[in-house]
């Protein structure tokens, strides 16, 4: 039994003074292999650049710095709301343009339509589904599903022409004004400094309402102020349904 405690207490004699010839040399293979992970990442990845790690570091800042943490559980609640949402509108666009091409064309491929007509189709389908539902049910399914609600400040309800206004400002307006500014940018070249401006401030007009959520106690966004909504956590998750 000693025999074996010797043998271990040697092993880690052996391995402190493996791991001590190794210690200089730490920080520069760590330095290394971070830098080869960045590299292969942006060369792989396609829409991933600079700009978007950047918004991905601004995100985590105001998350875990600038916010309290009330508005930080008010702003994941509304994050999750949000992909419920969006699945909810994917599953009924899968589903329409399944049908229109099935009536087209019964052998015909779901693909053969383009992208950018089902792109825009997506847009303004999300569009009325948020007018809609912000306006006779005070939120959409994934909001009533987490919990929440939208109201004016008065906490009344919202109109039609507000829910209007306000789904427009957040949604259609800016994806229209990043798309028309990115090619205004980009024009006919495609120099590494005309696409990185052009993605930059692509990637600001699209994050620049929801990221102003942070800013206002994850309640309202800067278009909501505007308008003088609030969307509220008036009940726990799925306990109201």
């Amino acid at each position: 039994m000693n025999h074996f405690h010797e043998l271990i207490e040697q092993g880690k004699k052996r391995h402190a003074a493996f791991t001590g010839m190794w210690k200089p040399y730490q920080t520069v293979l760590w330095l290394c292999s971070t830098a080869l992970t960045v590299y292969k990442f942006l060369k792989n990845s396609g829409q991933f650049t600079f700009s978007l790690l950047g918004l991905i570091a601004l995100t985590l800042f105001l998350l875990y710095y600038a916010t309290s943490p009330s508005a930080v559980k008010l702003f994941v609640r509304r994050v999750i709301a949000l992909f419920i949402d969006l699945f909810l509108i994917g599953v009924v666009l899968f589903v329409s343009v399944w049908v229109y091409q099935a009536d087209k064309e019964p052998t015909g491929d779901i693909l053969q339509i383009q992208l950018g007509q089902v792109l825009m189709l997506a847009l303004w389908l999300a569009f009325l589904y948020f007018v809609f539902f912000d306006w006779q049910f005070k939120g959409t399914l994934g909001e009533r599903f987490v919990g929440l609600t939208v109201t004016t400040e008065e906490k009344g309800r919202v109109s039609f022409c507000r829910s209007f206004i306000r789904t427009f400002l957040s949604l259609p307006l800016p994806i229209i004004c990043a798309v028309f500014l990115n090619q205004w940018i980009m024009g006919g070249g495609q120099s590494r400094v005309q696409v990185f401006i052009g993605d930059v401030l692509k990637n600001m007009l699209l994050s620049f309402v929801p990221l102003s959520i942070l800013f206002f106690e994850g309640n309202q966004s800067i278009v909501d102020r505007l308008l003088r909504a609030v969307v509220r956590a008036e009940h726990p998750p799925c306990q109201h349904l």
